[in-house]
């Protein structure tokens, strides 16, 4: 009799202590411990937590009742608000694998294991519904505890949950970053054009003091053509097409004579746009930072005023006005209506006399402006008339003589003749 209710004794202690754990009552201990590490970066998505190839969730599990042998437990994920006002828990019908405990030996879980419970259809929404999640893709920003409980998984097949563990999780703040500040070239600054081409964008981040700075952020530079100042900027940007794009990982960039040339006078819009290289949500406004417009340097004019002259020779006097852009200047000239190619001469100042020109010809001329490496379009051509030939008064073999009064010279003369 003694033996029998020893064996009775041995088998129901250990489900007695159990069931008394599983009250309740406040401050209890529970025989199984839960804790739950995240990494960084914090994500508003939840599948960005059990992604492939990341640990960014370790869970351990820790029986402390050592008389636990192949106890079955299910793992409930619970994400709250901090203000209480958003709970999302696993769904009591959801029923993933059991995790087999036996007393005193820890179980780690990873993402790969728990990656089930961030599934959608395995969820319970309450305070922001999962049509909503669906619809914006992620949570709304704030601090929330993401962990876990272990409930009984015999019960919980019943319909019956009864948890066994201590909430365990971790705090995190889910924040979208701001995205940089533009810094140089300032908004509607004008750029004074050097060469060869070198501008330096540079701006700032504002991702890197937040929860979410662990991760490696890559920038993209972009500029697009103004051709209206009337449209916004921040427009242009999110309506055009652009006409430079790079990536890189730096704060700045330095655009020089690799990359395309800039038209002299030409407003341009640029923009950064900040971005993980995964592709995951951690940016207000997809990270597209505001857009500022500048001015590269100023236009290079065509020649106003041409103006000219025949002069003798025969040639032309041709003369315009100048402006401080232009550092230098072609002048082309040819027969008028003749379509032949024109001749070109340089000048470094705004006037230039050609020679060597044909009599009772008309010329036209136009000129066009230097600006350093760039050009502005040629000036209306203008048309001159070359003067008449002149006629010769002397004439080799003619009939006139000059009468030479030096005798000496006169006797050589006739002596040269003879």
């Amino acid at each position: 009799m003694f033996r029998k209710f020893q064996l009775i004794k041995n088998t129901l202690l250990p489900a007695i202590l159990l069931l008394a754990c599983l009250q309740p009552v406040s401050g209890q201990r529970y025989p199984i411990q839960v804790s739950t590490m995240l990494t960084p970066p914090y994500s508003l998505r939840l599948s960005d937590y059990v992604e492939p190839g990341y640990d960014r969730i370790q869970l351990t599990v820790n029986p402390l009742d050592l008389n636990l042998t192949a106890y079955q437990v299910k793992i409930k994920l619970v994400i709250e608000s901090f203000d209480g006002s958003i709970t999302i828990q696993t769904s009591p019908s959801y029923m993933p694998a059991p995790v087999f405990l036996n007393g005193g030996l820890p179980e780690m879980l990873t993402g790969y294991d728990v990656s089930d419970l961030f599934n959608l259809s395995s969820l319970v929404f309450s305070g922001y519904s999962k049509s909503q999640y669906a619809a914006e893709g992620h949570l709304p920003e704030g601090y929330y505890r993401i962990g876990f409980v272990a409930v009984d998984y015999n019960r919980a097949q019943a319909g019956n949950e009864v948890i066994v563990s201590n909430f365990g999780y971790a705090m995190a703040g889910l924040f979208l970053n701001d995205p940089p500040l533009l810094n140089i070239p300032q908004n509607q600054y004008k750029i004074t054009i050097y060469e060869p081409q070198n501008i330096m964008f540079q701006w700032t981040p504002r991702h890197r003091g937040s929860p979410n700075s662990a991760f490696t952020a890559e920038y993209v530079l972009r500029l697009y053509e103004v051709w209206d100042d009337a449209i916004d900027p921040n427009v242009i940007a999110s309506t055009r097409l652009p006409v430079f794009e790079t990536v890189t990982q730096q704060t700045l960039y330095n655009f020089g004579i690799a990359d395309p040339m800039l038209v002299s006078g030409q407003k341009y819009v640029w923009q950064v746009q900040v971005r993980e290289p995964e592709n995951r949500d951690l940016f207000r406004n997809n990270g597209f930072s505001e857009a500022y417009i500048f001015q590269y340097g100023d236009e290079c004019t065509i020649p106003e005023g041409l103006s000219g002259e025949p002069v003798n020779g025969p040639g032309m006097e041709l003369t315009w006005n100048n402006t401080p852009v232009h550092t230098d200047y072609l002048v082309q000239y040819r027969a008028a209506g003749s379509g032949d190619t024109w001749y070109e001469e340089s000048s470094l100042v705004n006037n230039r006399r050609i020679y060597n020109l044909q009599y009772n010809t008309s010329y036209e001329a136009r000129v066009q402006a230097q600006c350093g490496v760039y050009s502005s379009e040629y000036s209306p051509a203008i048309t001159l008339d070359m003067p008449e030939e002149p006629e010769q008064d002397f004439a080799c073999g003619g009939g006139s003589q000059t009468e030479i009064t030096n005798t000496e010279y006169r006797q050589f003369v006739q002596w040269v003749r003879d």
